[in-house]
């Protein structure tokens, strides 16, 4: 049997027919290119399209007469990030270290990555010297294309990487993933400019480079670089050389990674450290012709420490350090090396050696290097670590979205999962299954199929505790996917059976009519916003909450006004109209949650608690959100007790949150031009007629504010 699988085995190509096969190989990749620029380049046309004809739509189509109509964008994030890019033009400097946007006046640190930041300017620059435009206008149109120039690149070198790897097969189909599969592809969205994607495709990358370099494995020889399949193909340990390149690469995006999210990266590095135990030779067979390198460890760890202080020192250098352990910092890198050593202290314990004291002794001085960071946030004081804070752990426990369990959890629904993550979480159940089932599969394949399937399942459990893990399982089925597929069919006939063949297709076949069918939806659901045949909540929100701030910031003219209240909308608000708030949804501004959680759900009598943080502050207006949950929230916030009736009949904010607000105190006047404009009706023109939305903010002006306030506390 053994002889008859050989004979099947596809031969290496002759010296003769190399150079001719990777011309061939070139040829396909640069026309896989083409098509992915192409299809990058047409929807995020046809999204930017459609949303200016659905900024077309309301009557009048511009908000202010005589003034283009800016663009809007779908994520308050996405204008956190725009905002900083034009303050940083604005300033002349290389770095934002400081915002105005929120804590009202003093502004905060901001410790973001400037990646994308960086990257917005340099377009902006672009359009600036090549238009003539303004820097406000040109950031708009950098905002709307940066995510799909990150799509373009991050895909662009996929594709070379797995085709060199296991065939052009497999990088056509990572690269149809993540145009298609919606819980990827929407990270690259053009009116969502965000760090999400950086962190999805630097983590799966990290990950990947370590799989394509053999976990640790390596072959006897280099024969093996030969035999690079051209369609798809599953090669075996790779060489020596060859392994160390693939983990330098995971070390430099896992740098990345650290620097585009500390807490993020740490979490996954955890994640990836526990998905490659399969591999190790003392839970793995030994490979013929191949042989453990523990070694590797060591350079994935360095290089990818020495990344990370490279980005650190261009954040901070030379005058910004300190103990931010939210951040890409010293002792992260720190956790990283004990990771690494443990790894490779474990790499060298064989299958049948014993586990005693002495390989615990061993471990130890690596598990403390690993516990750095984290025996830092829990034992440190909370101002390293500004998430302990008790305000901010109420707010995202139970406020944040992201930081919510996923549905299945409280109400059952697992079917919600299924369709969410759709055709590509088969690939999880499938290829277990298929791992049980196939024991006689080469051991190569199979601490490989092991490690992606325990790297999937962890980030599954992480989704299913925080959805903002959704990204990365979504992006680990992906990898799940072609990792099983290059697996299975580069098995021979003979070791396949019936219903394999059957199950294998009907997953392909679902795969590929699930992504043409997301990318008609997306083309459907565009095309109806933009004829307003059918109108999405999220741009109908986003472009009334853009004509709102418009407004108020015309109404302000020349006039420094701090307003509170209305968190949710800071960064929307700063954007448009230039005035900043005191609270907003951003680890590095506690101060400013910790104010205005304080005033919003003051309960003295005449809000005199409220009244002082106001004065101290110079606030001008408080907005509320008519007949909003919003005062159970501050309640919340700034207490612990969840009790919305109370909040709602003996806070500051629920007096000015319910009409006809005869408990205000007198303090607080309503201001009646700013609340015509936040109360205003908004028309759409429809092929039907018209349809009229209504926004619900209620502004009440601060008498007797400090016009200059109080010096920042330290």
């Amino acid at each position: 049997m053994a002889k008859s699988l050989k004979s099947k085995s596809p031969l290496p190509p002759s010296p003769s027919q190399r150079p001719l096969r990777k011309g061939f190989l070139i040829l396909w990749v640069l026309a896989g290119l083409l098509l992915l620029a192409g299809h990058i380049v047409f929807f995020t046309l046809h999204t930017d399209r459609a949303a200016q004809s659905f900024n077309r739509s309301v009557v009048p189509p511009d908000t202010i007469s005589g003034m283009p109509e800016p663009r809007f964008f779908l994520e308050s994030d996405s204008y956190t990030w725009l905002s900083h890019t034009r303050d940083l033009m604005k300033s002349g400097e290389w770095r934002l270290r400081w915002t105005f946007m929120d804590n009202a006046p003093y502004g905060r640190e901001m410790h973001w990555s400037h990646l994308i930041i960086w990257t917005v300017r340099g377009i902006a620059n672009m359009i600036m010297a090549q238009t003539g435009w303004p820097a406000a206008r040109a950031v708009e149109l950098a905002g709307v294309w940066v995510m799909p120039l990150f799509q373009f690149l991050f895909l662009a070198l996929a594709l070379v990487a797995i085709s060199r790897k296991w065939g052009l097969l497999p990088a056509a189909g990572f690269m149809f993933a993540f145009l298609t599969y919606e819980s990827v592809a929407i990270a690259f969205h053009p009116l969502k400019p965000d760090h999400h994607a950086m962190q999805l495709y630097f983590v799966l990358a990290s990950f990947a480079c370590l799989q394509m370099g053999g976990l640790g494995w390596v072959g006897s020889s280099p024969a093996s670089e030969s035999n690079t399949p051209f369609w798809i193909g599953f090669p075996g340990a790779p060489a020596r050389r060859t392994a160390r390149n693939w983990f330098i690469a995971s070390g430099v995006f896992g740098g990345l990674a650290l620097w585009i999210g500390s807490t993020v990266w740490l979490i996954s590095l955890a994640i990836i450290a526990l998905a490659c135990l399969p591999a190790l030779p003392r839970f793995h067979s030994p490979e013929p012709d191949a042989a453990y390198e523990p070694i590797l460890w060591r350079w994935w760890a360095a290089v990818g420490c020495f990344v990370g202080l490279i980005f650190y020192l261009l954040e901070y250098a030379p005058n910004h350090f300190s103990m931010r352990l939210e951040v890409n910092h010293p002792l992260a890198w720190l956790s990283w090396i004990g990771v690494a050593w443990g790894l490779e202290t474990l790499a060298r314990v064989q299958q049948h050696d014993r586990l005693d004291r002495q390989l615990f002794i061993q471990l130890l001085l690596p598990t403390l290097l690993a516990m750095a960071l984290p025996l830092a946030v829990w034992l440190g004081p909370e101002s390293w670590f500004l998430m302990n804070d008790p305000m901010l752990k109420r707010l995202h426990a139970r406020y944040i979205t992201e930081f919510q369990p996923f549905i299945p959890f409280p109400d059952g629904n697992w079917w919600a999962l299924l369709a969410t993550f759709r055709s590509y979480f088969l690939a999880l159940p499938g290829i277990a299954i298929w791992l049980v089932l196939a024991k006689d599969a080469p051991s190569h394949k199979r601490h490989m199929l092991l490690s992606a399937v325990l790297y999937s399942t962890l980030l599954l459990i992480a989704t299913l505790l925080q959805k903002r893990w959704g990204f990365s399982f979504a992006g680990s089925l992906v990898w799940l996917t072609l990792v099983g597929l290059c697996a299975w069919l580069s098995t021979t006939n003979a070791a396949r059976r019936t219903w394999q063949h059957w199950g294998i297709r009907i997953w392909i076949i679902l795969i590929l009519a699930d992504g043409c069918y997301a990318n008609y939806s997306r083309l459907h659901v565009e095309n109806n916003a933009a004829a307003c045949r059918a109108l999405s909540e999220d741009w109908i929100a986003y472009n009334l909450q853009k004509r709102n701030a418009l407004r108020w910031g015309f109404a302000a003219g020349t006039n420094q006004w701090r307003f509170a209240g209305i968190a949710v909308d800071t960064p929307l608000l700063y954007y448009y109209a230039g005035i900043p708030s005191v609270a907003s949804y951003y680890w590095e501004n506690t101060a400013g949650w910790q104010a205005e959680a304080t005033l919003l759900s003051d309960t003295t009598p005449g809000a005199t608690q409220a009244l002082e943080v106001a004065q101290a502050r110079g606030l001008t207006h408080i907005v509320s959100s008519i007949r909003s949950s919003y005062p159970e929230i501050y309640f919340y916030i700034a207490t612990g007790i969840h009790d919305p009736w109370y909040a709602a009949l003996h806070t500051l904010d629920g007096w000015l949150t319910y009409e006809p607000f005869a408990n205000r105190p007198a303090w607080t006047v309503p201001a009646e031009q700013l609340s015509e404009i936040g109360r205003s009706d908004y028309i759409f023109k429809t092929p039907s007629g018209y349809a009229k939305e209504k926004l619900r903010y209620q502004v009440f002006a601060i008498q007797s504010h400090n016009e200059t306030p109080t010096e920042m506390p330290p």
